[in-house]
């Protein structure tokens, strides 16, 4: 199982959870299927695949919980064997490029030092 975790900017703000307390607020449901998400993703690594994660470009990927009609996706990358998740957005049709290129963006950051651009997951993170 590889590890998961997070992008962290050098503010120390995590943008993803900021992203899933608002989730939680708003769409609980969503909310526990995003940490089904991140969890599949710990215990499948490269091995996930559609429908439940999907590649982009310049090593990014997707996890990509859906409900109903509005696609929910975290944005997210390996390095040295680790799965890091960026953030998380709200989409109607596809990723914005904006989007993709922030992920590629920590990418660069978390090679040059994974230590300060990374927090792991909070022991109690998935309840």
């Amino acid at each position: 199982m590889p590890e998961v975790r997070v992008f962290r900017a050098a503010n120390r703000q995590v943008q993803l959870f900021d992203w899933l307390a608002e989730v939680q607020r708003t769409e609980p449901a969503v909310w526990r299927k995003c940490l089904a998400w991140i969890l599949e993703l710990k215990r499948q690594g490269y091995k996930l695949q559609r429908p439940i994660a999907a590649p982009f470009r310049d090593g990014i990927h997707e996890l990509r919980p859906k409900s109903g009609h509005v696609n929910y996706r975290m944005l997210y990358f390996y390095n040295d064997g680790m799965a890091v998740i960026t953030h998380g957005l709200t989409k109607e049709k596809e990723v914005p490029d904006t989007d993709i290129e922030y992920a590629i963006r920590c990418r660069k950051l978390v090679i040059g030092d994974k230590d300060k651009y990374t927090a792991t997951l909070p022991d109690d993170f998935f309840g």
